[in-house]
């Protein structure tokens, strides 16, 4: 029987050898039947299991050997590889933090270790693992890559960086190190030197998308619309079919001013996928941009066919529709806006302007005040009811509002001017020419400034200077 069994043990030995798994593992289960609780035939069972790809077996008869073997750590090791495969990270961790007890300067069980405690989140202990590989093995790359990645995954973008570039020492050529390694020194704010990692992949390989597409977003962050736009070429004309990519042109050329260009690629886009509601609310604003308002009302009409209750939306729609001179289209758009939010003053204050815009003062002028009563710090809705004030002859309210959009700090030198010429209407030239001072301090080239400054010396009896407020404003006039 001996014979016999070494024979078998032999036979297994070569199938193993040969890569024939299977048969291999038919020899181990004989050698079993007749000695179930040898441990050495258990482990090697387990190991051309695993192979086979039968981790749930292999972790088995692996089990069954450490328990009868309690010393045997490499039953225990294969057991936390099965238990890895299989997705047990816990348990696999249990079986290697045992070996690595016995055998701490083993750095092959070290890193299987870390890398089990990245999967757990156990994110310190995993380092700690890498730096002790690293320590006795300082070019071990596995150990040099997985730190990277874990200081990353804290969060700690220096430290990652740092890594980063002692494994790049090692491994200059690994593409997808180096891509993670812009992406963290981008995460860390450093876009020129992120910038400078993805020039090296294109320049080792220019047909590589995904480093044009990493220094496109870089560039993009760093507001060099420009050079995001020659990467954007690169992208479109290696992947035409790439939604993504016309998406992300369509957003640089809304960056760069060019938005008849950007409704292009947006069209391309929604077309695509009519369901992208982000791309065709950007559609409609290129086109208004682009002053194709009737195009951008037909988009943000149908996006409002899909959400009804879109402020956003609502809002642009009656943009548009101001643009279109349909202002009483756009008064309704509004107050479907009022409806949802009733106390939202930028809401009224764009009704207040489109009120005012069609001659309907004095409900423009309710409605500034009906903003005011729920914002009284906005200097702009005092400014815009000020004016209209003065332009109905409220000139003493006109200037008590526009006191209260000095005092906000808004309005700026415009604010001056606008009170000074109430005081004017109200008589007080004196009083008018004070404001006009302020805003001559400030700018001293507004010529609109030096004419009414002239006329207040003139109806004050100052006629020589007011000849030389006229002569200024005559000179800025000239020059602007």
């Amino acid at each position: 029987m001996e014979a016999d069994a070494a024979a078998l043990l032999l036979k297994a030995r070569l199938q193993e050898a040969l890569g024939r798994y299977a048969a291999a593992a038919e020899c181990y289960e004989t050698l079993l039947e007749a000695e179930p609780d040898a441990a050495g035939y258990q482990v090697n069972l387990g190991f051309v299991l695993a192979a086979l790809g039968r981790f749930e077996e292999a972790a088995t008869w692996f089990g069954k050997a450490a328990k009868a073997r309690p010393g045997d750590l490499f039953a225990l090791y294969g057991r936390g590889q099965a238990l890895e495969r299989l997705g047990r990270y816990a348990a696999a961790a249990e079986c290697y933090t045992t070996v690595v007890r016995e055998r701490p300067d083993d750095t092959a069980v070290v890193s299987a270790l870390a890398a089990i405690l990245a999967h757990l989140g156990r994110h310190r202990e995993a380092i700690e693992c890498c730096e002790k590989v690293l320590a006795a093995d300082p070019s071990n790359l596995a150990a040099a890559r997985l730190r990277a990645g874990i200081f990353e995954a804290l969060g700690e973008h220096e430290e990652a960086a740092k890594a980063y570039e002692r494994y790049l020492d090692l491994v200059p050529g690994d593409r997808d190190a180096r891509m993670a390694f812009g992406m963290t020194l981008e995460r860390g704010g450093r876009f020129d030197d992120a910038i400078r990692q993805y020039a090296l992949l294109l320049k080792k390989d220019e047909d590589d998308t995904g480093a044009w597409y990493a220094l496109e977003s870089a560039l993009m962050h760093m507001g060099r619309y420009d050079e995001a736009l020659q990467c954007s070429e690169k992208i479109v004309e290696a992947n035409p079919d790439n939604v993504a990519a016309w998406q992300r042109r369509g957003e640089i050329l809304m960056w760069l001013g060019r938005y008849a260009d950007a409704a292009g690629c947006l069209e391309r886009v929604t077309a695509a996928d009519p369901e992208d509601l982000v791309s065709l609310r950007l559609l409609g604003e290129a086109y208004e941009k682009a002053g194709r308002y009737q195009d951008a009302l037909s988009v943000y009409t149908a996006l409002l066919e899909r959400e009804p209750a879109s402020i956003e939306t609502l809002y642009a729609r009656a943009s548009a529709l101001v643009h279109l001179g349909r202002y009483g289209e756009a008064v309704r758009s509004i107050d479907r806006i009022i409806a949802i939010q009733e106390e939202n003053p930028a809401a009224l204050f764009m009704r207040g302007a489109v009120l005012e815009r069609v001659g309907r003062y004095d409900e423009a002028l309710a409605t500034y005040e009906k903003a005011l009563e729920i914002d009284q710090e906005n200097a702009a809705v005092w400014m815009a009811a000020g004016i209209l004030m003065d332009g109905v002859g409220r000139h003493n309210d006109a200037v008590r509002a526009f006191d209260r959009a000095i005092d906000l700090g808004g309005g700026g030198v415009h604010a001056w001017l606008c009170r000074g010429i109430a005081l004017d209407h109200l008589g007080k030239p004196d009083q008018a020419i004070a404001c006009y001072d302020k805003v001559l301090e400030a700018d001293p080239h507004q010529a609109r400034a030096w004419y009414l400054k002239g006329r207040a010396l003139d109806r004050l009896g100052r006629f020589a200077d007011a000849v030389a407020c006229f002569n200024s404003a005559l000179e800025n006039k000239q020059d602007a």
